[in-house]
């Protein structure tokens, strides 16, 4: 996640991964939906034209095939938003920790 005004949102972008065979069962279950969800949502993978102060979304997910895609706050569709805050949930959580 990268962006927002003026790039104020952090210092340097957050960015996280998660394992999800690391995770409890239900958990895992919740974000193995979230993703299934989130591929549906975006069928062409692309770069879009990045405006000025909105945030970015770079999400990957490697399983059995590799998926990745760039989003803004424009280009989100709404069934990849539950995605994107467990991510940035967890990704705020371990920066919390390193401090």
């Amino acid at each position: 996640m990268s962006g927002g005004y003026g790039g104020l949102y952090a210092a340097e972008p957050l960015t996280t991964e998660v394992d999800s065979e690391a995770l409890p069962e239900a958990e895992r279950d919740d974000l193995v939906r979230m993703a299934r969800a989130a591929m549906a949502s975006v069928p062409v993978p692309e770069q879009p034209e990045m405006a000025p102060d909105l945030m970015s979304y770079r999400l990957e997910i490697v399983d059995r095939d590799h998926w990745e895609v760039v989003l803004d706050d424009r280009t989100v569709p709404e069934d990849v938003w539950p995605l994107i805050e467990y991510m940035q949930a967890t990704a705020i959580q371990k920066r919390l920790e390193q401090q």
